[in-house]
């Protein structure tokens, strides 16, 4: 008998006729091919930009309700507070889903238990990052998110785009490097840092 090499690659509307089938290809296949993946298939971090155009699916009905096109996030918070996303058709809106309301969060579906909400009026994510001097340091670009938690690591920061090709974009933690102050996201630099 020969035996099949499992080549990595997923069928992505495979969620659409059996949605339980998905999660087994989160926690059970081999797959180091691919970008934030473990050696056991199951993701580490997701980042934010990676979920931007994944659909969302009802896992009751097995439909699907929209995209991701946003994340809502409050700076020095430890986890996100939801997903935005855009239905499709005639009446095309933006709704609300709810971190509690997330069944599963993946690089290739986002499934969900419960409605889609109306979107509350402050559901985004600031993106300008100041200094304690006041000073604009830089806009963040990404966040570091936990799939199984819905909890925020660490936050990417870019600066200017001279300094991004030089150096990188800066990483910094989410929930205790950055915190809101006076309807600004504010930068404290780590204590023990020069």
């Amino acid at each position: 008998m020969q035996k099949r090499r499992q080549t990595g690659h997923t069928n992505a509307r495979k969620y659409l006729l059996a949605p339980w089938k998905l999660a087994i290809t989160f926690t059970g296949k081999k797959r180091s091919n691919r970008r934030g993946r473990g050696r056991l298939g199951v993701v580490d971090m997701i980042r934010s930009k990676e979920l931007m155009g994944i659909n969302v699916v009802s896992r009751m009905s097995g439909r699907r309700l929209g995209k991701v096109c946003g994340v809502d996030y409050r700076p020095g918070e430890k986890w996100i507070r939801g997903l935005i996303v855009e239905t499709g058709g005639l009446r095309r809106s933006r709704r609300y889903l709810r971190r509690a309301d997330i069944a599963l969060l993946g690089t290739h579906v986002v499934m969900t238990d419960g409605p889609l909400r109306v979107l509350p009026a402050q559901a985004s994510c600031p993106s300008a990052v100041y200094t304690p001097d006041g000073q604009l340091w830089g806009r963040i670009s990404a966040l570091q998110i936990d799939p199984a938690t819905a909890q925020v690591g660490q936050a990417e920061v870019q600066v200017s785009l001279f300094e991004d090709l030089a150096h990188g974009c800066r990483v910094v933690q989410a929930s205790t490097d950055l915190a809101i102050r006076d309807d600004r996201v504010m930068y404290h630099p780590p204590e023990n840092s020069e």
